[in-house]
């Protein structure tokens, strides 16, 4: 369905392609963290020739990475770090708008955390300042709870130990996950 919208596509892909410590190789991707191979299977073998001028490497203390290019800086991050910098959304033409409200987005994206999944915002701006950023796409990442989980988690519970989760994910996330395990 987004392949019909030339321009909007290739910035969706060539963002997410850049930013990411992962790679496509043999049908499987390879390398980077958890979030990066979920986005390179996603993207497959798409490439670009956009030449990297700098890059700032996902740390969960930051919540986000960037990649800068001749033209642009691309971000990917922590929905509730990057909402209220956003003043332009990517329209499918490739075209820009200026967004005067943001309510809606924040429902979407509410939606998704309050069902379990992990939201990423993946927009760009003019320099490595999170300001005046254009949206470009959300990023939704479900993760699946391995089959063994429950039984280790019973396990661990009958011993007496007090479970405690750490995560860096939204809290209504995490919440979610939690309440999936009872």
């Amino acid at each position: 369905e987004i392949k019909k919208y030339n321009s909007f596509y290739d910035i969706v892909y060539t963002s997410l392609f850049l930013n990411s410590e992962s790679n496509y190789i043999n049908g499987k991707a390879i390398d980077g963290n958890t979030t990066d191979k979920a986005i390179t299977r996603f993207i497959k073998d798409y490439n670009s020739n956009i030449k990297i001028i700098n890059r700032k490497a996902f740390s969960s203390e930051d919540k986000y990475s960037y990649v800068k290019t001749s033209n642009k800086v691309y971000f990917k991050g922590a929905s509730e770090l990057f909402l209220k910098h956003i003043s332009k959304v990517l329209n499918t033409d490739g075209s820009e708008k200026v967004i005067y409200n943001l309510e809606y987005l924040e429902k979407i994206i509410n939606k998704y955390t309050d069902n379990g999944y992990r939201v990423l915002l993946n927009c760009y701006g003019e320099n490595e300042k999170l300001n005046s950023l254009t949206f470009i796409c959300l990023i939704v990442i479900e993760d699946t709870i391995r089959k063994e989980t429950p039984d280790a988690l019973k396990t661990i519970k009958s011993a007496g130990v007090n479970i405690v989760m750490i995560t860096g994910d939204a809290k209504k996330t995490a919440i979610n996950v939690a309440n999936s395990l009872n």
